[in-house]
């Protein structure tokens, strides 16, 4: 790039001003390209184009570098065979090739527009003047008359022999940067200058657009270096051609060229929200104030969660009517349903009940046979069963009993409620009853408490039921204390024992998962095969050896509940087939 010469002396008069008019890029790379076989057709698509130059201001759009791999297929087929002369031009970086591609893609936009307001007034049967101006009206920035658009590119660029004026009537500072280029006629130069010009329009149409507010006094421009603006802006040609400049160039204005820039990019930035909350696609976007934004934004999330807490309940509540006294449907949030549980009693079998067993297996006493049988250790198979049988039996009569107790808690509380009430009441009907009622209204009176009775009895009772099971897991805790204190002593008499880590850790696996098992509705169920019964082979696998007759269960088979289908499989020992001899 040619260097900037920055004269010590202010510019003179003689010093030509920037020229801001539109040049044919396109048709300046078609003349490179006239030995080319489409040359006369992509000419004479290039004709057709500008037929739709009028349909809305033309403009150039952002400068940015170009990439081939954003070019679409759509710009390729709308007119194949310039769109191949522009690319090729793109690809051999023929001197303004790039504006030339830009102003295609502005060109087919415009085209396109006009093509479908044609076909729209031809089949309304609209003359062709409420055409035109239905084109005009079409956009947001062509909305703005001729004249406005003369003042614009006057206003940008400053004629000479009235430099005062137009100082006082727009910020000249990036236009007098580049009016200082020495090489205006190179490619740089020539983008960075549309790229101004491109920025500098958008920045004056959205100054005409809202004369009663000024916007851009309302809003902070936070740039005052290169290193200020976003990554994905510094594509732009402007961008470019002040980052390769030299600090000095810019004769202690460094920062106040920046800030221009940064408010020519606002600017663009507020255009392109306004033109779309009132081009065709106002529907689709909105514009606020931030304050506004944020309340409804604050709205929105208060709405939601409310709407959340609603459908949970909702569906909270379906799941009560759908599980309440049917196990055969799981409430998948509970964590301990019963599908669940099977997969913690199975657990138990492999992982606890082997520690415990390993962990008796030394305090066997001493004077024990230990033949082929004894190998099995029968004696610690039916202590460690009768352990988990006893720890059923007591959570299932500890659950009851407090299932109970809250019935009558709440019961009583609801009964010194409506005592009070019925007193209430009744002594307000008494005025008003006749002294000889029908027998027929006492037998209703009779029939409806009755009813009323037998309702509260059914919600107590499920209501009871969701507390216990609410509470199970703090409760397990307790009644698992409960349990090592009054009855493991009575299954293990050895206090060692007892106190041993592996034990310990079985007794409590054991009353807390049949804690949970009690918690269901209805509850679980675990069946225990007696000595001498056949082997049921759908129940109960072998353990240790193969058998007709059950002679010690080692691990009881769970059920969904009282003769319900099976959960998980149980163990037992079956009795020894005699030997021959």
């Amino acid at each position: 790039m040619a260097g900037i010469q920055v004269p010590k002396q202010p510019v003179q008069s003689e010093q030509k001003p920037l020229q801001s008019s539109s040049k044919d890029y396109i048709r300046e790379v078609l003349k490179m390209y006239e030995k080319d076989p489409n040359y006369d057709d992509a000419y004479k698509e290039f004709t057709e184009l500008l037929t739709a130059k009028d349909c809305g201001m033309l403009t150039h759009g952002p400068v940015v570098s170009f990439k081939e791999e954003k070019v679409t297929d759509e710009q390729r087929e709308y007119k194949p065979k310039l769109a191949g002369i522009l690319l090729a031009g793109c690809k051999e970086k023929v001197k303004n090739s790039s504006l030339a591609w830009i102003e295609y893609i502005d060109l087919v936009k415009k085209h396109k527009k006009a093509t479908i307001i044609k076909e729209t007034n031809e089949s309304s049967g609209q003359v062709e003047g409420e055409t035109t101006q239905e084109t005009k009206e079409s956009d947001f920035v062509d909305s703005q008359s001729g004249k406005e658009q003369e003042t614009a590119q006057e206003k940008a660029v400053p004629p000479g022999g009235k430099k005062e004026k137009v100082e006082k009537a727009q910020p000249l500072k990036l236009f007098n940067l580049l009016g200082k280029e020495v090489n205006k006629d190179s490619e740089e130069f020539e983008e960075a200058h549309q790229d101004l010009i491109h920025m500098f329009t958008c920045h004056e149409v959205l100054a005409s657009s809202f004369p009663q507010v000024d916007i851009l006094r309302h809003v902070t421009v936070n740039i005052d270096k290169p290193d200020d603006v976003p990554i994905f802006m510094r594509e732009r040609a402007l961008f470019r051609y002040l980052g390769n400049l030299k600090p000095e160039t810019y004769e202690n204005h460094f920062h106040d060229i920046w800030r221009e820039y940064g408010t020519y990019l606002l600017a663009e930035n507020l255009l392109d929200l306004a033109r779309k909350a009132k081009g065709p696609d106002r529907n689709i976007y909105v514009i606020v104030e931030k304050r506004a934004f944020y309340d409804l934004q604050s709205e929105l999330q208060k709405k939601t969660e409310e709407a959340d807490e609603l459908s949970t309940r909702l569906s909270r509540f379906a799941s009560q009517q759908l599980t309440e006294g049917n196990p055969n449907i799981a409430d998948l949030s509970d964590i301990h349903r019963p599908t669940r549980l099977g997969e913690m009693y199975s657990q138990l079998f492999d992982d606890e009940w082997s520690e415990a067993f390993e962990a008796l297996k030394p305090n066997m006493k001493k004077g024990e046979e230990e033949d082929d049988e004894d190998e099995l250790y029968p004696n610690i198979l039916t202590l460690l069963h009768s352990i988990l049988e006893e720890s059923f039996t007591f959570c299932k009569e500890k659950s009851t009993e407090q299932l109970q107790k809250l019935e009558n808690k709440i019961k009583e509380g609801l009964k010194v409620n409506s005592v009070a009430e019925t007193t209430a009441t009744h002594s307000e009907e008494k005025m008003d009853v006749d002294q000889s009622p029908s027998r027929g209204k006492d037998d209703k009176m009779e029939e409806e408490p009755s009813q009323t009775q037998s309702m509260l009895d059914q919600t107590v009772e499920r209501h009871s039921k969701e507390l216990r099971k609410a509470a199970s897991v703090e409760t397990a805790r307790i009644q698992t204390q409960v349990f090592m204190k009054e009855k493991l002593p009575g299954l293990l008499s050895d206090e060692k024992i007892r106190q041993d880590s592996r034990v310990v850790s079985y007794v409590t696996k054991c009353v807390e998962l049949c804690w949970y098992m009690c918690m269901q509705d209805p509850p679980m169920e675990l069946a225990v095969p007696k000595k001498g019964d056949p082997m049921d082979k759908n129940l109960f696998s072998f353990h240790g050896r193969k058998g007709k007759m059950v002679s010690c269960c080692v691990w009881a088979a769970l059920l969904l509940h009282k003769d319900g289908p099976l959960v998980c499989k149980g163990y037992v020992l079956p009795e020894e087939r005699s030997k021959k001899k």
